[in-house]
Formats: C-alpha cells, structure tokens, sequence
C-alpha cells in the first residue's frame, strides 16, 4: 500500500483528499499545513507521494517546499491548487512536479494524477537501477568501453578505457576517436556507418597509447539508435599477452616440427573411451600418408602395423594400461604406402583419472628402420669378421699339429707350439 503526504493549510480540504485517498486504498501517513511542516514530516516519514498546495502561509509555500524535498528526498510531489496564473504554473514546472491538479476535482481525477505519479516514479527508480547497475559493470570492465555518436565523438569512456589508453575521461570525452589508433590506420576506420562491415564481428587491430606506444587488440563493434542519430558501442581488450603466448606457441611448434622430422619421430593421443587417436599429421607422413588419408580411430591405424605384430603392439599396450608395466615400450614392423617395411619403437604413458582409471594414452612412434638396419649390417660383418678369424685359426692350428708330431722330445720347440695355441684359443674366445 503506497503512503501518501498530503500538504494544504485548509483543514477541510485536506481531511477531504484524506478520505479520497483512504477510498482509494491509500495510506495517509500525515497531513502538513505549512511548507516547512511539508518538509519536516517528509524527512521523518518517507512517504511514497505528496499531494502539495502551492499557497500557503509561512516562509516556505508549496513550490519551495517541493524543490527541498525533491533535492534532498527525492519524493514525487503533485500540486494541488485553485491558481491557474502563468507565473503560478511557471513557478511550479521549475521543480518538475509529477501531476497538476487545479481544485476542485473529482475523485477519479485524483485517482488517474496519483497512479500516473507513482507508475512514472517506479518506471524513475528501475531506469535509475538498470543504469547504476550499467555504469558498475561498464567501470568494472577490464576492457576498454568506448562509446561514440555517429560523428565519430566520443560519448563514454569507462575506466577500463584509461588504463588501456592512458587516456583520463576527461581527456578522452567529446573528441573524435581517431585518435587511439595509429596514424597509418586512421583512414581506415575513419567513416563507420551500420553499413561498415566490422558491425558485429571480432577483429583484430593495433591500438595507440598516451606515450605514443602500440599495442595489439581485440575489438567488437555494436550499432545503437535513437530518434535523432545512431551511436557505436566498441569494446576493446588488448591482446599482448595472448599474442606474446600464441608467438611463444607456434615457435614451439616450429621448433617441435623440426625436430620430429629431423628425428623421424611422430606423437599419437589415444582416447581409451571412444577409440579414437589423435596422429601427429607428422607421423602420417613418415608412412608416405597425407593426413586425410588415414583415419584418427585406432581401428584405422592399426591397418597399417604389419599383421605378425598386431598380437604383440596390443598385448604391451594392454599390459600397461592394466599396471602391469610402468611404460608401453614396444619396437615392431609398420606398412609403408609403397609396400616397404619399416621398423618402429612405440612408446607411451597412460593417464588415470582420480580413481585410478585409465581414460587416455600419449606416446610416440619413433622410425627406426635405419638404425635397424645399420645394427643388421654392423651383425653382418661381425659375422663375417668371426667366420674369417676361425678360418685364419684353423689353418694356423693344422701346421701346429703337424709341428707338435714331428717335435719328437725336443721341449723348446713344443712350449712354443702350446703357446701359439694358446694365443690363438684367446683370440677365438675374445671374438
């Protein structure tokens, strides 16, 4: 129930605007008979309304009465007044009442004056709250909020705007916004209409400082109108550390990609759940593959591990995912796209959720093929190196035979024998 003031030195007029309003459903929180007794009820009571004469006696009429309480109070007030002159009338528009009531009047006038002013307050106080609650996020906003009239002039400059640009909202407010992008980009932006492309998209762009520094941005562009002109809202956010990141990221990923390639090395990411596996297009390649070519499921990949090793690339794989071994390690044959066979160490690291289950594998396959077949060659002439070394014993050993039969006694020549044997047993241990 709203709480009305009613203020008017007429006793009987104002029991009679009491007992409308009691009619009506309103509480009459007080009556008033003077403009000072206005203001001091209005303070200590805090109605919703007040219905004011405007003569009255004392050192404060009703005019005066209603610019103190609307200054101080900010409470509604509508006139109630038998003067209709231009200097009354005049005198009362200067402190915006809500409602001009000119006695008499009929109950539903009253009725239609007093619902007009408390709906127009409310409709004041939420305009008031939707921009208090604006201006807080807008000022709390670490990016820069900048908004401008068709004519390019700055119109709001929040305080994410002065710590980006350096620029105070006085020094910013009601210039042309050119210039917070550099000179050679001016031209550019120099027109915006609705028309402008950059309506509604995110782009990147190189925004100016105070001390004539550049920086890199983001911006997004929204178009607003009212009766007389369209306004622009940008909101900007610089982007520095992102770009200092997304370099830092990709030098990475170059320094990454050289490497694997220089090593012929391939990473993979299993996801144990669905089956899919992520494969490094690097990898792909290392088998004669462009990267559209072989499927990121493990059902794909695993066509292309050599048949006889299928059992055991899985039963590794398995054995690490169930805990039974600290790391998948596994050296085993790949199908290459031009039917050659390549040799390939395949390592990786499961990872286990809280509770302890696996959902996700990352390893890397390493060619090894050249560094297999360089052990097989090194085998080869160890080999042969072996077979030789025999061959040049034997032949030595058979003459010695021979020499230790016709030695007959004679020691010397018996202890030299048995010592080149001995000599060459070692060199064929050794071997």
């Amino acid at each position: 129930m709203s709480k009305i003031l009613v203020v008017d030195d007429e006793a009987i007029i104002a029991l009679q605007i009491e007992k409308y309003l009691r009619n009506m459903g309103y509480n009459v929180v007080g009556k008033a008979h003077s403009g000072a007794g206005a203001v001091k009820m209005a303070k200590k009571l805090r109605p919703d309304l007040i219905l004011m004469d405007i003569v009255m006696p004392g050192k404060l009429d009703g005019v005066d009465a209603a610019r103190i309480i609307k200054s101080e109070l900010d409470i509604p007030v509508i006139f109630i007044t038998a003067y209709t002159d231009d200097m009354v009338i005049d005198r009362a528009k200067d402190v915006e009442p809500f409602g001009y009531i000119v006695k008499p009047f009929k109950e539903c006038e009253l009725r239609v004056s007093i619902e007009v002013a408390l709906y127009k307050k409310d409709m004041e106080r939420l305009l008031s709250e939707s921009e208090e609650r604006y201006h807080s996020v807008v000022n709390t906003a670490m990016d820069a909020i900048i908004s401008i009239d068709s004519d390019g002039k700055i119109i709001s400059w929040n305080r994410g705007a002065e710590n980006i640009f350096r620029y105070t909202a006085d020094e910013a407010m009601g210039k042309l916004c050119m210039f917070i992008f550099p000179e050679r980009f001016r031209e550019k932006y120099k027109t915006i209409t609705r028309k402008s492309g950059i309506i509604g998209k995110l782009i990147e762009g190189t925004g100016l400082r105070k001390n004539g520094s550049e920086f890199p941005m983001e911006c997004s562009l929204t178009a607003w109108k009212t009766k007389e002109k369209d306004f622009f809202t940008c909101i900007m956010r610089d982007i520095t550390d992102r770009k200092q990141t997304e370099d830092a990221l990709a030098e990475s990923k170059k320094r990454y990609e050289m490497a694997t390639k220089a090593g012929s090395v391939g990473i993979w990411d299993w996801n144990l759940e669905t089956n899919e596996i992520y494969i490094d297009p690097n990898l792909k390649a290392m088998l004669g593959y462009e990267d559209h070519e072989i499927q990121n499921h493990l059902d794909d990949w695993g066509k292309h591990v050599y048949p006889d090793d299928i059992e055991k690339v899985m039963a590794a794989a398995n054995a690490h995912i169930e805990g039974l071994i600290p790391q998948y390690a596994v050296t085993h044959r790949m199908l290459h796209k031009d039917g050659s066979i390549h040799c390939y160490l395949t390592r990786g690291n499961v990872i286990r959720d809280k509770n302890g289950k696996p959902f996700r594998m990352i390893g890397t396959d390493t060619d090894i093929t050249e560094q297999k077949q360089k052990e097989e060659a090194l085998r080869v002439n160890e080999e042969k190196f072996r077979n030789m070394v025999e061959n040049l014993i034997q032949a030595i050993t058979m003459p010695l035979n021979i020499i230790t039969k016709q030695a007959g006694g004679n020691k010397v020549l018996l202890d030299n024998v048995e010592q080149i044997k001995g000599a060459l047993n070692s060199i064929k241990e050794e071997i």
